[in-house]
């Protein structure tokens, strides 16, 4: 199609991965558009959609977000947070109230304008995350063994290059230390007064309850599953920042051992020939709504590449461990 913009015309394609397409209320859509060439392009301009052959208007629209999610970022694109943005875009047209920055950091998780700024959930991931590693360290880690497995938890869940990674990580570090949750002495980290920091007992129970839920290939709904077994929000990013389950979307989670299996399963039918979705949820017994999610998972990871054939084993195949989980 052709994107009509202020006295640009430029060619578009809109992909049909389910969040480059979003329902909205009110009748609306959300899409991410790939242009041809680089536009100057504003959050609020205005543009319309044509099809040259049949030449026909599709559809008219306006800008949400110049840069929008990509990789790992793309898995926060949901109905709610694309109509604030909408909503926030809206109203920042007739007055700059910030709404639109707020709107896009929580779609996004992460931004970075001389600093890096988190999301209130992915702050408090990262933050869950670091109590859990050095829990796992018996009480102590060095501050750059700390800094270096928050920042790989943190790009786990959000788009970060791996320097920004680090700040961040750094920075919810100190923030631990100045509230006095963690103890820093010199490059040494450890526990305040290498007291237990971290979930009860009942919650720990509950957190190994949850695990055995989702050890199993077609696991259910993420939160009916803790709903049952008991655990808590605090339990779920504590069982992330640990690498004992792999999420891979808002309600989808796997054992981690599960999802290991899985995905040698994949590398390994993929190397004997293009991998299709229906052969994978054949050789798996899963139904296609997890074949999918797997899929795009290891293809966005790198450890399959997508084909007009199917998928086959991508340049991190060899090497490719589990987010969330070990090899």
């Amino acid at each position: 199609m052709r994107l009509h913009i202020a006295t640009e015309q430029v060619g578009a394609t809109v992909g049909r991965n389910g969040r480059d397409d979003v329902e909205l209320p009110g009748g609306e859509t959300g899409a991410i558009l790939r242009l041809e060439r680089l536009v100057a392009l504003a959050p609020g301009d205005r543009f319309v959609l044509r099809r040259a052959s049949p030449a026909e208007t599709l559809a008219g629209g306006r800008v949400l977000d110049v840069e929008p999610p990509r990789g790992v970022g793309r898995r926060r694109i949901t109905k709610e947070r694309l109509a604030a943005l909408a909503a926030a875009v809206a109203a920042d047209a007739t007055a700059t109230t910030g709404a639109t920055e707020a709107a896009r950091l929580e779609l996004h998780g992460a931004l970075v304008d001389g600093h890096v700024r988190l999301a209130p959930d992915v702050a408090a991931d990262l933050r869950a995350a670091i109590l859990a590693e050095i829990h796992r360290a018996s009480t102590e880690r060095t501050l750059a063994e700390l800094r270096a497995a928050a920042a790989t938890s943190l790009r786990r869940t959000v788009r970060l290059a791996p320097d920004a990674a680090r700040d961040a990580a750094t920075h919810a570090i100190d923030e631990l230390v100045a509230e006095g949750a963690l103890e820093r002495v010199g490059d040494t980290v450890s526990l305040q007064g290498h007291a237990p920091v971290g979930p009860s007992a009942a919650v720990l129970a509950a957190m190994d309850r949850l695990v055995e839920a989702l050890d199993v290939l077609a696991p259910p709904s993420l939160a009916e599953a803790a709903r049952a077994v008991g655990c808590p929000a605090d339990g779920i990013r504590v069982l992330e920042g640990a690498e004992r389950i792999v999420r891979l979307d808002d309600d989808l989670a796997y054992a981690a051992t599960t999802y290991a299996t899985l995905q040698d399963t994949a590398i390994t039918l993929a190397g004997v020939a293009p991998l299709t979705p229906a052969a994978f949820r054949d050789a798996t017994g899963t139904s296609r709504k997890y074949v999918m999610a797997i899929l795009e998972d290891l293809d966005r990871r790198g450890v399959l590449r997508r084909t007009p054939g199917g998928h086959v084993p991508g340049p991190r195949a060899a090497t490719a461990g589990v987010p969330g989980g070990r090899r």
